[in-house]
């Protein structure tokens, strides 16, 4: 009941990975707990969509094991991809550039060219991030 339990729903944006789309709206599926409300928005502000996301996708499913989902309520994301012939793009995991589609982006084209110069094997080299180390993902 609202004087023992007060439930809510809430709206809030994202932010993603596109300075041409900097945030997306999304909202909780479901009631949660007035009070935990602001631990829920601390797991949404630690996210950044680095994919196409459009209306009604999942973001965040059962957040928090409230049994509540966080999800998309617009596709300006997936029609700004779309529009701009983006929607494979994938972004660098360290630093967040665009790097192309996900056939081979310019950051993976890159990568390869450095590792065939310099003869190792396995690592990135990101030319925005200057990151060099690990697997790609």
């Amino acid at each position: 009941s609202e004087m023992t339990c007060p439930k809510r729903t809430f709206s809030t944006t994202v932010k993603t990975a596109w300075d041409s789309v900097p945030v997306i709206p999304v909202r909780v599926s479901r009631e949660i707990p007035k009070d935990k409300i602001f631990q829920i928005m601390e797991e949404i502000n630690h996210m950044t969509v680095r994919k196409s996301m459009g209306r009604g996708d999942v973001l965040i499913p059962d957040v928090l094991g409230f049994h509540a989902d966080v999800i998309v309520t617009s596709s300006v994301l997936k029609e700004y991809l779309e529009e701009n012939n983006k929607e494979n793009t994938c972004m660098h995991k360290d630093c967040g550039q665009e790097g192309g589609t996900s056939q081979e982006s310019t950051c993976m084209r890159r990568n390869r060219e450095y590792l065939e110069e310099n003869n190792k094997e396995n690592t990135y080299m990101h030319k925005d991030c200057a990151q060099e180390g690990g697997n790609y993902e």
